[in-house]
């Protein structure tokens, strides 16, 4: 049977073959145990569902994602299978089929780098594509080109895949994109990054929050909500239906999902991220340098924080004798770091400075895909803690001893520095 699946595989066609895996076989508690995100305005249009309902089963779904239609899969399927054949040959691509916990179908390939020279081959990259984007022609060929082991899969109705890229569905897929990684090529979560460009960000950032494990997420040019760009897509008929219809069916959460990360986001400081984010390259540099927020000043602080955490982190394991831990783990989620202990000055600067290292501007459109310099290795906490290669009980005297705040006047100062700016 594996043979002969396996070799209807090699053939281009777009219906489904018997699948390699089917999440229904795992075992409940290897599943994904699905997290809540509050929808405010699920029940607010109740008299206009009927409507609404039709709309988004015909022409809004179509419209959100125009790739499930038959003149695009028509379209791509040459130029897929001519992809697929060629990554076949050079990289040894893997055609598989996956089967959902609703029972549909998922098409997906994937290149396995492991037994290769390139480091990088270690780390499995999931690619969660665009609203027209197919796995074979997508934004794979990038992390692809930078040496890692990569993922690709089809949205639901996109190629061979089966369904409709309703929000359901999309989660489905991903999961069972996510759990085929882990549990039929197993690669442990800390060895995967999720990589989701524009509409891909909602599956990508939906997985992260339900395996924050994960190694990394990179998100390309994806956005927080759908709300404002589906008031402009229907001009004739203004934007109260639009916009009713992306609340009720496609309302995909990215920023509310995103939240579920560690943060250090409340009111204030989301007005200076954003104004932080808006300056071009240049003023970023003058900023950090003007305000202090720069390595030789930031690190240490933060070197406090994160030991701080990896001591909770080795006491709640109970393990109190000589414990050494490899400092490129991430620590656990979610993260506590400013939780108490330093100012609300500080804090900002903190944030300002994560933001300097989580946040990369490419240049190009956003239908330009991601440059390969641009594809890079999410920063970590382990990289300012490289000085500490060993974490024991011993850090414990080290936190107590010192000063959980900081100095009075240094916050003063702060507080007033961060008042100019404001």
């Amino acid at each position: 049977m594996k043979c002969v699946r396996d070799a209807l595989t090699l053939y281009g066609f777009r219906y489904p073959w018997p699948a390699q895996f089917d999440v229904r076989d795992l075992e409940p508690r290897l599943r994904f145990e699905r997290k809540a995100v509050v929808n405010r305005y699920e029940a607010s249009y109740s008299v206009l569902t009927p409507l609404l309902s039709f709309l988004a089963n015909t022409i809004g779904v179509r419209m959100v994602y125009p790739g499930c239609m038959g003149m695009f899969n028509s379209w791509a399927l040459e130029p897929r299978m001519k992809a697929l054949e060629a990554l076949r040959s050079k990289c040894n691509a893997r055609r598989v089929g996956l089967i959902t916990a609703e029972g549909l179908f998922v098409e997906a390939f994937y290149v396995d780098r492991r037994r290769s020279e390139s480091e990088n081959g270690k780390t499995m990259v999931i690619c969660c594509e665009g609203n027209a984007g197919f796995a074979e022609i997508g934004i794979s060929g990038v992390p692809l080109s930078n040496g890692f082991s990569i993922f690709a899969w089809n949205h639901p109705g996109f190629g061979s895949s089966m369904g409709m890229p309703f929000p359901e569905q999309e989660m489905n897929a991903v999961e069972a994109v996510v759990l085929f990684t882990i549990h039929y090529l197993h690669f442990e979560p800390a060895d995967i990054r999720l990589f989701g460009w524009s509409i891909g960000g909602f599956t990508a950032t939906w997985a992260a929050m339900h395996l924050p494990s994960i190694g990394g997420l990179i998100l390309d040019a994806t956005f927080d909500t759908l709300e404002e760009l589906s008031r402009n897509a229907l001009p004739f008929i203004g934007e109260s239906i639009p916009v009713a219809l992306v609340r009720k069916f496609f309302n995909l959460k990215n920023i509310a999902q995103i939240i579920e990360f560690p943060h250090l986001f409340n009111d204030d400081t989301e007005v200076l991220l954003w104004k932080y984010l808006a300056m071009d390259k240049a003023e970023q540099e003058s900023y950090l340098m003007k305000h202090g927020i720069v390595d030789e000043v930031m690190v240490p602080i933060l070197q406090h924080e994160f030991r701080k955490e990896m001591l909770e982190f080795a006491c709640a394991d109970d393990d109190v004798s000589g414990l050494v831990m490899d400092v490129h783990r991430s620590l656990l989620f979610p993260s506590h770091l400013g939780e108490s202990g330093i100012s609300d000055a500080m804090k900002r600067s903190v944030l300002i400075y994560l933001t300097s290292k989580y946040f990369v501007e490419a240049k190009g459109s956003h239908c330009t895909t991601l440059d390969q310099a641009s594809f890079q290795e999410p920063w970590s906490e382990s990289l300012v803690l490289y000085r500490s290669q060993t974490v024991n009980v011993d850090l414990e005297a080290e936190c107590s001893s010192t000063n959980d705040g900081f100095d009075d006047d240094a916050d003063e100062k702060d507080v007033n520095d961060w008042e100019k700016v404001a």
